[in-house]
This record gives structure tokens, sequence and C-alpha cells, in this order.
């Protein structure tokens, strides 16, 4: 059977039901264009938000989202954001700048206004000054020209090298938390162990006093046994009959 989906999809009049896989993916996306809710935000956002691999993190998660627009470094330092696409994607993509910002990123406060649709953007562009400009430390510097003499985008790749650098340093800081856990296992570990050598030498002591008393109980006993062999002896001398 042959069914046609009318529709009123401005790229299409028509969808069929879906006989091949070509058919099936293009019909899959038409539903979901038809079921979008299309928004445009422009988010400006404020703090110590370049040169950082922001405008790299933005553009990977605003991809995976289905999301186009641009990301722009402003001369204030701050980062403007376009985002055009499903409005839900795009507040989960705000949460998820929010939370889970590169780590030499620091967002102080991030303005959101909405826009009326354009449907302008094909892709999520990068935009603004090369990531190397203020750049102070020369050996970073240096890296990071590294990494750029292999790829023709030279700001992209830089970028994407201070997002490598970044995760990089949050494996460190893992590590760092990770020794102080084990560090911290390990005194505690030690305190225990002196408890215990502690408690063991308070028992070799005790258990030294409670010899040392047998010890002495034994020597009084013999020293009364020989007492009461004398006085025995007396007694027979003195004609007594002791049994």
């Amino acid at each position: 059977m042959n069914t046609v989906f009318q529709t009123n999809l401005e790229f299409s009049e028509k969808v069929y039901y879906p006989k091949t896989r070509e058919h099936k993916v293009y019909m899959c996306y038409s539903i979901k264009k038809l079921c979008m809710s299309e928004s445009r935000y422009v988010l400006l956002i404020e703090g110590r938000v370049q040169r950082g691999g922001f405008r790299s993190f933005l553009k990977k998660r605003a991809l995976m989202l289905g999301i186009t627009g641009y990301a722009e470094n402003l001369p204030s330092g701050d980062v403007v954001v376009v985002l055009e696409g499903d409005e839900n994607a795009i507040e989960k993509l705000i949460d998820i700048i929010e939370k889970e910002a590169p780590v030499f990123i620091e967002i102080e406060r991030i303005t959101k206004r909405k826009e009326d649709y354009t449907g302008s953007f094909a892709d999520f562009e990068r935009k603004g000054a090369d990531v190397l400009e203020g750049l102070e430390n020369s050996n970073v510097k240096e890296i990071l020209l590294n990494i750029a003499s292999y790829s023709k985008s030279t700001d992209e790749k830089l970028e994407k090298g201070v997002e490598i650098l970044g995760e990089i340093k949050t494996k460190q800081d893992e590590h760092i938390e990770l020794t102080k856990e084990i560090l911290h296992e390990t005194r505690e570990i030690s305190t225990r162990q002196d408890e215990h050598i502690g408690v063991t030498r308070k028992g070799f002591k005790d258990i030294s006093h409670e010899m040392k008393g047998y010890r002495d109980l034994h020597k009084e006993i013999r020293e009364l046994r020989s007492e009461f062999a004398r006085l025995k002896e007396a007694l027979r001398d003195a004609g007594i009959s002791v049994s």
C-alpha cells in the first residue's frame, strides 16, 4: 500500500510511506522538523570566557543538539552567542553552558534574550579575535602554535589545543584529589596501627606485671615451704612426732 501523507513542511509538500531506507530517513526528518518549535536566542556571556576553548566547546555542544548560529569573542572580553533551533535543545545547551563549561572558563553572568527565528544559519560558527591575542604565557603559546602547524584553520586548532590542555588540567586535578584521599586513608590506617601498637604494648605491660606477681607468689611459696620444713625439724628434735 502506497499511502501518501500531506504535510505543510516548507521543504516538501508530500512525504510517502517509507518503502526504502532513504524514504524512511526523509520521513523521520520531516516529522521531526514539523514537531520542532524553532526559536532564536542571543546570549551575552560575561566573565573569563575567552582563550579557554569556550567557542569550540559551544560549537561542539550546539552541533550535537542540532543548533545553528555562532559564538563570537568581543573586544570587551565577553562572548556573544546566537542560537537558532529547537527551543528545548537551546534550553538544554544553556544548562550545559552553566554546568559543564571548560575548566579554564569562569562564567560570571549570562544574559539571555529571545528574538524572532530567522533560519539564516546552516552551521554553527566561531567568530572573533584569535585565541593567541593577549596570551602572556609564552610556553603555552609555543605549545598552541605547534598544535596549529598541523591545521589550516589556525584559530580553531589553537582553541582546540586550549580545550585539550583544559582536559589535561581536569585530569591532573582529579589525580590530585585522588592522591589526597589516598594520603588521608593512609594517615587513618597509620593512626589505627598506632592505636593497635599502643594496645599491644599495654597488653604486654599488663602480662609482664602479672608474670612478676606470679614469680613473687612462687618465691613466697618456696620460702613458706622452707620455713615449714625447718619447723618440722625443730619439733622432731623436741621429741614431738610430726607426720
